[in-house]
């Protein structure tokens, strides 16, 4: 800039003069003169002051506000142990209990006995100095003892209970009166102190840490002992304790019965959860009565002779295959053989006195096998459900077995049509009879109770709508905007920023290139954006489970910020370079929030709104898609001067989510599974669900935790051994699905389609906008759709891979059509048909596959796997978004119209795998709360500990309650939204910022660069993206394990900001080159974010909500991406002066998630399973639910937690060994078939496509918005349809695949007759044909592959591998993404209107694959959703 020019920045405007909107303010506001552009130096210092201050609040202020709602709640919880007054009245002794501060004394009343309340500060030395020596009775339940209180004085003391402390040692106890001690969950390593006790008869040690039984031998009158949930190994210790008549050793690691013999007084035995392999040992127990074997290692019925009064038997959860040693046990009662191999049930007439048996889960597939029961004149109770004879055949099973019952067995008719109808399944008895009546026998077990607890369906699990629900989810739906607005926001501006970077190029003094190559930067930039989400997603399931969900997308919002600055003011620094580095930092954010965001928007929701939540997810990917199209429309930002504004947008959902950050929750799961804080689980759930009741989805969470402590996390490797094999694969294969559909190709370079389809102007960016708008439009239907009961993930899924697959080569049909030497009217032909196909290629995609990969892996993995497998998931998605991206301008100069062929072949590959491996789930998963769900150990039966069958997940169905939404919306813009908008801010002002960076390179080198060159350096600044999407989706899993979901997002936000500031210093120091790494940078947040994002939404959101919420991440992802694609018109900031502008914008998420996230819970799930903190994840509940009763879901998470803990935590290494390894390759292939769809070439690219397809001067800018708000109200609507009962992930996913399909072939058949040498009618035809095609492949985008992929992971995979999985499906994500981003400038540049082609072939390879090996996984516990992926591999 001149003097002169310099000066006149100053002046008063004329009027009736047209002035940029600064010089206009200035104009009118003579005082603003005086203010000066703020520096790097400040906008950084600010943005390091506002990160560090939400850091501070995390670490210091929310920990106090925990402890100080734990210490209420605690008051509470005291309250209810008090006596009543009724109490005293009967003359009842009430437990003493210690309370706070000062002694209170209650009244007497009607002579009952005073009774004194001590009460103690909490972790202070417990005084019991006011106490009478005489007390008979001490109970000190979960007062957080750490050392044993001394007790010795009181020798009249019989009973004390110190259960649920921190005690990590025993005192030598010398209490000669004691008959129970009670020290259940604690810390205890080793048995000690207990010899003076030789009064002893009843000794409880469960849920500590004792690996060796010793320390008993002076305990003679020892009669009952409970050492459950250790880490035992050997039966040894038990010498002197001859009069044990109860013994339970259950969830231990004894591979052995031994050492028993001489107990011949036995009379309970507990021996569930072990690796015991052989039944013997019970030579000389003839008193044994109750004998519990469940869940072990056993294959053969043996050694049961000498048991002549044996009444219950079992030996569920085995690998038996006949009933061949039984026939001597004829006393037995109750025979619990569920979960087994049986096919035949000879000789059971042998049992005359049984009363009650439980064959469900079995191989039964005859029912006149069945006949030899009516020689139990005594049976009452039958269960087969989950048998051939019923799975086969559910109608002949429903009309033949009320003839049998009636015909030959006496059994209760009305309790028989109950467990037909799976509304109450069985649940056996491993220790005690509770009571009988008239109907039917009630058994609750000790040990078994909790193998069933998915199986019953307490009330209070379905949840609606509250304000901290949405405020949660629109906390984290921010991320996916943020995913979806960096996927659009190049799109529009791609031609601005390629001659940006050539002038940039020659301003910096480089030698000119040729500008092919600029071209081929371009490319590499929107590349980046991939192969940062690689690097993200690959983190996002560490970031979720190390800083909860919550925190995790608020963290994401830091590569945002930095990324959006280096964007943004890349151009005013003249250093294009700068782009290179936000987009890959934007990639690693967007990576992580495409992670966290699914994720927590499937655990805050309730079940009932899982489908949905889950769908926002890609229903704000859409919005962002479409807003950063409507950005880069030439009056916005689509221009000279403001398109670095669509790059700088992205901090405006940054800052929504900051802002909603106090509004918003942690995931109950990850407060309860992950950080074990009950109290913020509880909290959180009850704000979410909006209501005090929140016990029953309480429980489940704590079960879930429970099993979490049992087991380690699973390990990345652990998905890929074993059982976690398949459904990792189903997974990957998801993610690829979603990726190498092509609809990254159609997104990023949507505008180069519409160019090659003969669009003109501007009209390329409006179509490209009203590609976005399509999408949106479709993904709200599919979000629906998703919980439909007519409707279920696997067809949605399909439907979407089938669409995409035939309007793949349909484009590639229109595109050829339009590039041929027929006359104008066949070649209009041709490009109305390849923007038409465009279209239908989008909607394919919104309508499955868009959404559903993304929260398939929460749906389909326990929590232990969940959070590996969906590092992995991202970890492909974006790699394969990074490879579309890198390859799909290589592979269109190569093939040309014909390029979508490559995305037609693998959709073919992903129908079939989708159709083989998903069948046959919609019909089990339909409607939520009529669905039973299995449990992990169905899937890994060595591995497992108790199962949920006593609590039903499904019926956690919460109200969306102002925290939960806060928090999803917190999460949703700084990570959905981030990673939207960073992926299209680039395509509106494309051309600005390449001729920017040609500007820089000749100020830099003195040299212009040649236009290939050129646009070459734009496709990898594009590309970087998804370069740094990568490794933010790589570090997914170790992220949110590590921080926490939400500490993830919070963290992410400083590869955001350092992306926004690198970009924005290549444009302020006109150094392009710092643009790689500000989109580097921003790649990586957003990495992260598509990661934590789902992640975190779909563990805050209630069970409900999950497909909800778990959509949202992809309805802001659209959302942004149309939101840059809007900021990219000229009118706003696509012109040569406020192009900037776009890539600044993404401070402003960050700052709002940044000001939400700090405020918002975090995963109840992480708090519980992975962090072991139940009082934090029933605060989190609490909050999240707007209830004060969420112990049910508690429950199931410390349950699920339990489960976790006996097995191993899975890591990168696993999730590609045994069963794991097909649910990660199934996640992959969602991802894929979401990035090798094309997606992201019509995104980067649209405004390019449109410019194909023949339109001329804006136009397509604006084709590029309205494909925006395409793909943002199809986003919406596949957000309602996720959750609709007619519809599922499968299904939708499916549905946008063959839509885009169809639309990709339409779209290349438009864009050949643009092409060809035919009449200007026949031109016209095939133009308008493609835009038609556009918005149609961007309508079925946005149906299912657009949100889907994205939270598939958190679906498939349980706690401990869903971080590891997210990692690796997001780094395939971006990792595809930035080779699509990469190549199909390159491939579009020889292709040309045959590039399409490419995803042509790799949508059809998408659709066989969902077709034939993706399930439905709507309303589906993890474990039957791995269990259906392994029964359909098998077919």
């Amino acid at each position: 800039i001149n003097k002169d020019e310099h000066l006149n920045y100053y002046m008063r405007v004329p009027k009736g003069v047209k002035a940029p909107l600064l010089l206009r303010l200035k104009s009118h506001f003579p005082a603003l003169n005086s203010i000066s552009k703020p520096s790097i130096g400040t906008v950084a210092v600010f943005g390091v002051v506002i990160i560090t201050s939400a850091a501070i609040y995390e670490v210091i202020v929310q920990p106090k506000m925990n402890a100080d709602y734990y210490k209420e709640s605690q008051v509470e919880k005291r309250k209810l142990l008090h006596g009543t007054r009724e109490d005293f009245a009967q003359g009842l002794r009430p437990w003493i209990v210690f309370y706070f501060k000062n002694k209170v004394k209650m009244s007497e009343a009607e002579g009952a006995k005073e009774v004194e309340y001590i009460e103690f500060e909490l972790n202070e030395p417990v005084n019991l100095n006011d106490l009478n020596e005489d007390e008979d009775v001490i109970e000190l339940i979960n007062n957080r003892l750490r050392a044993f209180p001394d007790v010795s004085r009181f020798h009249s003391l019989t009973y004390l209970s110190l259960r649920q402390n921190l005690l990590v040692e025993i005192p030598e106890l010398d209490i000669p009166n004691l008959e129970t001690l009670d020290l259940y969950d604690n810390q205890i390593s080793a048995i000690k102190g207990l010899d003076k006790l030789v009064k002893l008869r009843v000794l409880d040690l469960s849920q500590n840490r004792i690996l060796k039984i010793e320390g008993l031998q002076n305990l003679p009158n020892l009669e009952e002992l409970f050492l459950t949930y250790n880490k035992i190994k050997k039966i040894e210790g038990l010498e002197n304790n001859l009069k044990l008549t109860q013994l339970e050793l259950g969830c231990n690691k004894i591979s052995k019965i031994e050492n028993i013999s001489h107990l011949v007084k036995m009379k309970k035995l507990h021996l569930g959860k072990n690796k015991i392999r052989v039944m013997e040992g019970f030579e000389t127990m003839k008193e044994l009565e109750i004998l519990g074997l469940a869940a072990n290692r056993i294959t053969k019925i043996e050694n049961l002779s000498p048991l002549s009064n044996l009444r219950e038997l079992h030996i569920s959860e085995q690998g038996i295959q006949s009933l061949e040693g039984l026939e001597n046990v004829i006393s037995i009662e109750l025979l619990d053989l569920s979960k087994n191999m049986i096919s035949k049930i000879s000789k059971i007439e042998l049992l005359t006195n049984l009363t009650d048996l439980y064959l469900n889960d079995n191989k039964i597939e005859d029912i006149q096998s069945l006949n030899n029961l009516a020689e139990l004149k005594k049976l009452d109770t039958l269960y087969l459900e989950g048998n051939p004879i019923q799975t086969n055949d559910p109608a002949n099973y429903r009309r033949k077995m009320p003839q049998l019952v009636a015909s030959k067995l006496n059994l209760n008719k009305k309790y028989f049509k109950c467990f037909m109808m799976t509304a109450e399944p069985a649940t056996s008895t491993d220790t005690s009879t509770v009571g009988k009546n008239e109907q039917t026998t009630a058994l609750l077990s000790h040990e078994s109770a909790a193998q069933n607890l998915n199986k019953t369906k307490p009330s209070g699990l379905e949840g609606k709508l509250t304000a901290p629900l949405i405020f949660s989810m629109i906390f984290a739906v921010m991320s996916s905007f943020q995913f979806g607005f960096h996927i659009g926001c190049l799109n529009a501006p791609e031609s601005l920023i390629t001659k940006w970077i050539e002038i940039n190029h020659k301003e910096l003094g480089n030698q000119p290139k040729d500008p092919e190559e600029f071209k081929f930067l371009f490319g590499v930039i929107v590349g980046l954006f991939a192969f940062g989400g690689i690097f993200g997603g690959f983190f996002s399931g560490t970031v979720a489970d190390k800083f909860g969900r919550k925190k995790g997308l608020l963290l994401i919002n830091i590569p945002i910020l930095i990324a959006t600055l280096l964007m943004g003011l890349a151009k005013y620094v003249g250093i294009y370079y700068l782009l290179f580095v936000g987009r890959f930092l934007i990639g690693i954010s967007c990576g992580l929030a495409s992670g966290l965001a699914p994720m927590y928007l499937c655990e805050i929701a309730s079940v009932n709104f899982r489908g949905l939540f889950g769908s926002l997810n890609q229903l704000f990917v859409t919005i962002a898609i479409l807003f950063s199209q409507i950005l880069g429309l030439p009056y916005i930002f689509g221009n000279e001067d403001y398109w670095p504004f669509i790059l700088l947008f992205s901090l405006v959902p940054l800052f929504i989510q900051l802002v909603l950050l106090p509004l918003a929750f942690e995931s109950p799961k990850y407060d309860l599974i992950i950080k074990n804080n009950n109290v913020a689980a509880a909290t959180s759930l009850r704000k979410l669900r909006g209501c005090e009741n929140v016990e029953a989805e309480l429980e489940t969470l704590r079960s879930e935790a429970d099993e979490a402590r049992r087991r380690q996390n699973v390990k990345m490797s652990d998905l890929f051994k074993g059982e976690l094999r398949w459904p990792m694969i189903i997974a990957i294969v998801m993610m690829l699905s979603q990726q190498f559909s092509g609809i990254n190709a159609a997104m990023f370079y949507s505008t180069e389609i519409f160019k090659s389809a003969g669009l003109k102007g501007t009209a390329p960016v409006y179509a490209t906008i009203g590609m976005g708008l399509v999408n949106v439009i479709q993904t709200v239907i599919s979000t629906w759709l998703v919980d439909h009961p007519k409707f279920g993930r696997r067809s949605l899924h399909l439907i979407g891979l089938i669409g995409m697959f035939f309007t793949s080569m349909a484009i590639v049909g229109s595109l050829s059509l339009q590039k041929s030497d027929a006359s104008s009217d066949i070649k209009q032909i041709g490009s109305y048909g390849a923007i038409a196909f465009v279209l239908l290629f989008v909607i394919s995609f919104a309508t499955g596959p868009g959404g559903i990969p993304w929260f398939f892996v929460s749906e389909i993995f326990s929590s232990s796997a969940r959070a590996s497998a969906s590092s992995i998931s991202c970890l492909v998605n974006w790699f394969a978004s990074f490879l579309v991206g890198v390859s799909f301008k290589v592979v269109e100069s190569i093939l040309g119209t014909y390029t979508f062929l490559v995305f037609t072949i693998c959709l073919g590959f992903f129908i079939f795998f989708t159709y083989k491996v998903m069948k046959k789930v919609d019909q089990s998963i339909t409607n939520p709360m009529t669905t039973t769900t299995t449990t992990l150990s169905t899937i890994l039966p060595s591995q497992t500990s108790d199962s949920l069958d006593t609590l039903n997940p499904d019926t956690f169905n919460g109200k969306l309650t102002k925290v939960l939404v806060v928090s999803a919306f917190g999460a949703l813009i700084g990570g959905s939204f981030q990673f939207g908008y960073n992926l299209g801010c680039i395509n509106a002002p494309s051309q600005l910022i390449i001729m920017w960076i040609k500007k820089s390179h000749f100020l830099i080198t003195g040299h212009v660069l040649a236009q290939k060159k050129v646009e070459t350096i734009f496709a990898i600044i594009a590309s970087i993206f998804f370069l740094g999407g990568m490794i933010g989706s790589f570090l997914t899993g170790f992220i949110s394990n590590k921080f926490g979901r939400k500490r993830g997002l919070i963290l992410n936000n400083i590869f955001i900001f350092i992306g926004i500031l690198f970009q924005a210093s290549a444009i302020y120091f006109n150094y392009y080159y710092l643009l790689f790494v500000g989109r580097f940078c921003l790649g990586i947040s957003c990495g992260l974010a598509t990661g934590l994002t789902p992640m975190y939404l779909c563990e805050i959101a209630p069970k409900n909500m999950v497909g909800l919420f778990g959509n949202m991440n992809q309805v802001f992802i659209t959302f942004s991406i149309l939101f840059s694609q809007i900021l990219g018109l000229s009118q706003i900031f696509g012109t040569s002066t406020k192009w900037y502008f776009i890539f600044i914008f993404p401070i402003i998420p960050m700052l709002i998630q940044l000001f939400i996230l700090p405020f918002s819970p975090e995963s109840p799930k992480y708090e519980l399973i992975v962090s072991h903190n139940i009082d934090n994840a029933i605060t989190t509940l609490r909050r999240l639910r707007n209830e004060e009763d969420i112990y049910d879901e508690i429950e199931y998470l410390k349950r699920e937690s339990e489960k976790i803990k006996m097995v191993e935590k899975v890591s990168l290494k696993n999730l590609f060994k045994n069963d794991l390894r097909w649910v990660m390759i199934v996640t992959i292939v969602m991802m894929l078939s979401q990035k090798l769809s094309g997606i992201d070439a019509v995104l980067f690219y649209s405004t390019s496509i449109f410019k194909s397809a023949g339109l001329k001067g804006s136009a397509p800018i604006y084709g590029t918005i309205g494909i925006g708000f395409v793909l943002f109200f199809q986003t919406l609507i596949s957000t309602w349809l996720i959750e609709h009962p007619k519809f599922g992930r499968r299904p939708l996913h499916l549905f946008g695949l063959i839509g885009m399909f169809f639309a990709s072939i339409a779209l290349v058949v438009c864009l050949i007759i643009q092409s060809q040498n035919l009449s200007s009618q026949v031109k016209q035809i095939g133009s308008y044909g493609a835009i038609v095609t556009t918005i149609i492949y961007i309508v079925s985008f946005a149906s299912g592959p657009g949100g889907i992929p994205w939270f598939f992971a958190s679906e498939v995979f349980d706690s401990s591998a869903r971080g590891v999985s997210t990692s690796v499906a997001c780094f395939v994500n971006w990792m595809t993404g930035f080779f699509v981003g990469l190549i199909f400038p390159i491939a579009n540049g020889y292709l040309k209107e045959y590039t399409f082609l490419i995803f042509i072939v790799l949508l059809g390879a998408c659709i066989l694959f969902v077709f034939k090996y993706v399930p439905e996984t709507k309303g589906k516990a993890v474990d039957e959703i791995q269990n259906e992926m392994k029964k359909m591999r098998k077919l």
